[in-house]
């Protein structure tokens, strides 16, 4: 398709691969390819142009949405759904601000999710349920002003890599077993992750400066763990930004050769119960 657009809500379908210019709604935006994948049609050599925008975009593919090219969306919220193969692979645009998860499920494949001027937040849940926020084997997250801040992602992914790069606080509730490949924040804000069963630190976890303390008192880089923590040969914990430290599991916290917990100008704790 190339330039769609309407004042309230908008429903794109095709019956195979669906090929987006740009398609706006001032409502929602569902798209849709039933067997199919939906692709980037409008990408220069030098400039990745809007290619969705809605209130609440909605997309629904069996074969890659955004795969070999990141969609660029302007939304409020955003949920999609891809069953049988391909990544998923999405950008809100800088002048989007914050982006608001329901639900991305991509199964056992990688989801690429990037806010380029704001945060990815918790959309779905409600005053009493904490829902599903994520799906996917590999989760790469990136966004300018936080992770879950305030409200954590739930998530059901095998391994995380996210960035932070103007503060904000990095938040997930992994419902399963999660393998942290990397995680950094750099500005103000806490790392805060809890896993329901394992969590493994495969490379490294690091917050760096500045960091700003709060009426709680200093900033966090909180690991917990319902099963067992461990971090993996070489693996590294560190703030250069003084976080208080805290690694703690229901079973077992263990550190294999090479890995290494530091702070500067923070406290550390590790506990088991």
């Amino acid at each position: 398709s190339g330039g769609i657009q309407g004042s309230g809500n908008v429903t794109v379908r095709a019956a195979s691969d669906l090929v987006a210019g740009r398609i706006a709604a001032g409502n929602t935006l569902t798209v849709t390819s039933l067997t199919g994948t939906i692709t980037d049609n409008n990408d220069t050599s030098n400039e990745q142009l809007l290619n969705l925008s809605g209130d609440a975009v909605i997309l629904d593919a069996a074969a890659g949405i955004g795969a070999e090219d990141a969609l660029e969306i302007s939304a409020r919220t955003a949920a999609a759904v891809n069953h049988t193969s391909g990544d998923v692979r999405l950008v809100q645009v800088a002048s989007a601000g914050n982006l608001g998860l329901q639900l991305i499920d991509n199964g056992d494949r990688l989801v690429s999710l990037t806010v380029a001027g704001g945060a990815l937040t918790d959309a779905n849940d409600s005053s009493t349920i904490a829902r599903l926020n994520l799906q996917a084997g590999e989760a790469r997250l990136t966004a300018r002003q936080g992770i879950g801040p305030g409200n954590a992602l739930e998530t059901r992914i095998a391994t995380l890599t996210g960035m932070v790069t103007d503060g904000g606080n990095i938040e997930l509730h992994e419902l399963d077993s999660l393998q942290i490949d990397s995680l950094q924040l750099t500005g103000p804000g806490s790392i805060l992750i809890q896993a329901d069963q394992d969590l493994l630190v495969q490379d490294r976890v690091q917050a760096l400066p500045p960091a700003v303390g709060s009426a709680g008192g200093r900033p966090q880089i909180r690991l917990a763990a319902a099963e067992n923590l461990r971090l993996a040969a070489g693996a590294q914990v560190t703030s250069a930004a003084s976080h208080d430290i805290i690694l703690a599991a229901v079973l077992d916290v263990s550190m294999q050769t090479g890995s290494s917990v530091k702070s500067s100008g923070g406290d550390l704790l590790i506990s088991t119960d």
